[in-house]
């Protein structure tokens, strides 16, 4: 049996607590700087940007920068950018069995420009800067989840916010629902409240002022209604909670977004006949008045001018 004496059991024991607060300190650190998380519509273009990349490049030892996706269930991971010391970048064509769930083109200034094809998929972007100088590389890590549903409209029309979602939960099922607005600085606000067996309420009360939007919600049934949809909605993001009654995995969350508002078709014809009307007007103002004779007046002064001159010309002779 070994024998320590008070100064080793001491020593161990600072040795002990220090390995345990760095190993805190280390995990608490690479956490805050190594991921991120996104979450996007399927097949729209995101723009990834490696956050270390301009400090590395400002100091100098920037040498390149390698861009991988990672499937965080398999683990599977390929190479999908690359840009080298002097910040030219390319993308790799051959991703193989990403290259049905991702498109990517070439990377700009070391930002990644990538879509995710299929709905709730989530991958893992990293960036890895690698550094002269014996310096270790940089990594960061982005997850993305490109879960969100988009929604397209036009400017005049109603909008129901949960139409993507619909048929995925049955009433039966439902304990209640509750609506979000997302803010521009991200926080949420509850804007209605629903439940099988009462109408969906709307429930924000606006201490100071209110996004002119909230008065155009309506409610149907479990659902938000956007109604008189303006193209100054485009962006706008809602989140919608379920509670089923049998509580298992929590609520399910869907995120949604206005994507694109296309103008209303009288806004359309509207603005092809003021086109058309300034290019007659244009058109018109290169007729025979003003300054801008055209080319039949000129022809008709060239002939009277001509007359002119074979009267001189014939006058003594007694032509005329």
């Amino acid at each position: 049996m070994a024998f320590y004496s008070e100064s080793d059991v001491l020593q161990r024991l600072f040795t002990g607590k220090f390995l345990l607060i760095y190993s805190l300190c280390v995990a608490v650190y690479a956490g805050v700087l190594a991921d991120s998380q996104r979450t996007e519509c399927p097949d729209e273009q995101i723009a990834l940007e490696c956050p270390d990349l301009q400090s590395v490049l400002q100091n100098g030892t920037f040498l390149e920068l390698q861009w991988r996706v990672t499937d965080p269930e398999d683990l599977k991971k390929e190479n999908v950018g690359y840009c080298n010391k002097g910040l030219q970048c390319t993308r790799y064509r051959n991703i193989e069995s990403f290259d049905q769930r991702i498109k990517v083109s070439n990377p700009v200034h070391g930002t990644l420009l990538v879509k995710q094809m299929k709905l709730d998929d989530r991958l893992i972007y990293t960036c890895a800067i690698e550094r002269s100088g014996n310096k270790g590389p940089i990594a960061h890590k982005i997850i993305v989840t490109s879960s969100k549903r988009c929604l397209s409209s036009t400017a005049g029309q109603n909008l129901d916010l949960g139409q993507t979602f619909h048929s995925m939960f049955s009433e039966e099922k439902v304990e209640d629902i509750e609506w979000y607005r997302i803010a521009q600085d991200g926080t949420k606000v509850k804007i209605a409240y629903c439940s099988p067996s009462s109408p969906c309420s709307l429930v924000e009360n606006c201490i100071s002022s209110c996004p002119e939007y909230l008065t155009r919600l309506k409610t149907d049934e479990l659902s938000i209604i956007l109604s008189n949809v303006t193209q100054a909605d485009r962006g706008l993001e809602f989140q919608c909670q379920i509670h089923p009654k049998i509580m298992t995995k929590g609520p399910r969350v869907f995120m949604i977004r206005i994507k694109d508002v296309l103008p209303r078709e009288d806004d359309v014809n509207r603005t092809t006949v003021t086109t058309r009307a300034t290019a007659t007007s244009a058109a018109d103002t290169t007729g025979s008045t003003g300054n801008n004779p055209g080319p039949y007046s000129i022809q008709n002064s060239w002939l009277i001018a001509f007359s002119v001159v074979i009267s001189l010309v014939m006058a003594p002779y007694g032509i005329s």
